[in-house]
């Protein structure tokens, strides 16, 4: 179907200010040119639109721009309507002092995987690459296919049909290799990718239920693979899926086991 009622320009200036956020220390008008594929000439004019309205400010030390605080008006509203239990809070920062890796609880949410919270590991090398809000390749990653893979079938066949799984790394799986996949993580209850979203990140997923056994949202860790034992995912998997049980039973969950109860969601 065809967007004729989009906006050009909106959208530009959106892709715009996605691409300033995503690089840690701004970007040069040349990169922010050659990454988007918008003209040089159109990323002046939208520069100078976004300083006056001001979400993009000039890095004074490297002639780089950068988002503002103007950003955190809009993030305002949505942040007061997300609401993440305190227990949820409590369990990922137990489960980071724990094993000393950086976690994150998500919510499916209007058929996407939002991240709600990340609490920052505290070994020498962290993750920085993702971000509260952050929604996308949830079929690359182990956060998004633990949710994936305990939606309803309907559910799973829409969001397959409007979201293209994009070759991120070398070890990104294809679709026909994903879909089976999602079999063994119902029942292990726990999902798993070795750098298939990012080189060098490996991810354990196990999901989240509230009372009524439908889906909430998933819990992960993330660890450098350099501290990855593929044959020792138990150190990872059995506090992890812990602490999604404890998250579930503080939201009135009453079942035993999250692998088997993810198969019966609505």
């Amino acid at each position: 179907m065809s967007n004729s009622w989009a906006i050009p320009s909106l959208s530009r200036g959106l892709t715009f200010l996605n691409l300033v956020g995503e690089h840690p220390t701004g970007g040069t008008v040349l990169w922010l040119s050659a990454v988007s594929g918008i003209p040089l000439g159109t990323v002046y004019h939208l520069i100078n639109t976004r300083m006056e309205a001001p979400y993009v400010i000039k890095d004074p030390p490297a002639p780089a721009d950068t988002l503002s605080y103007q950003i955190a008006h809009l993030n305002n509203p949505l942040q007061s309507r997300q609401i993440l239990p305190d227990t949820a809070i409590r369990a990922e920062r137990e489960l980071m002092e724990g094993l000393h890796e950086t976690t994150y609880a998500a919510k499916w949410e209007n058929g996407d995987v939002v991240r709600q919270c990340i609490v920052e590991g505290n070994q020498s090398v962290r993750v920085w690459s993702l971000y509260t809000g952050y929604p996308e390749h949830a079929l690359l990653h182990a956060l998004g296919r633990a949710v994936l893979a305990a939606v309803p079938p309907s559910q799973l066949t829409t969001y397959v049909g409007s979201h293209a799984v994009e070759q991120r790394t070398p070890h990104a799986k294809p679709i026909n290799a994903i879909m089976p996949a999602l079999e063994e993580i119902r029942n292990q209850g726990y999902a798993v990718d070795v750098g298939e979203w990012e080189i060098g990140l490996c991810c354990l997923a196990a999901p989240i239920l509230p009372f009524d056994e439908t889906l909430w949202g998933p819990m992960a860790i993330s660890v450098p693979t350099h501290r990855f034992n593929p044959a020792d995912y138990h150190t990872l998997s059995g506090p992890l899926q812990d602490k999604a049980l404890d998250i579930s039973r503080s939201m009135g969950y009453r079942s035993m086991s999250l692998a088997k109860a993810s198969t019966r969601n609505p």
